[in-house]
């Protein structure tokens, strides 16, 4: 839920006013989708894996880059909204963020497993 709130917030314009604020919340969300992954996994049965972790962050991450892609295509175009897609190199960043995220919680993960 906060995720969705610092998006409103974004779209009022610190997504364009603030240096890396995109960054930052694909860092949290690539984090978020981790979580929720593992969660998942655990909750259905299903035996969790570290790439089954990282392959879903990934999942979710191309999903959100294409909802962007058609967000500026069939509303930005029409209607003078905020454009979301900056570009190619936007989305490699934004997808680089996201796997940095779930694999900052992997890491977290070993360190508390391992009580480090």
């Amino acid at each position: 839920m906060s995720l969705l709130v610092l998006h409103i917030f974004g779209m009022q314009g610190l997504y364009y006013s603030t240096i890396f604020y995109d960054k930052i919340l694909h860092l949290i969300g690539g984090l978020t989708a981790g979580l929720i992954s593992i969660k998942l996994c655990r909750r259905i049965g299903v035996k969790n894996s570290k790439i089954k972790t990282v392959l879903f962050v990934l999942m979710i991450g191309i999903l959100w880059e294409a909802f962007e892609f058609a967000w500026d295509r069939l509303l930005v175009e029409g209607y003078g909204l905020p454009v979301m897609q900056l570009g190619l190199i936007d989305t490699l960043g934004d997808l680089f963020f996201d796997l940095f995220g779930v694999l900052s919680l992997l890491i977290i993960q070993k360190m508390i497993a391992n009580k480090i």
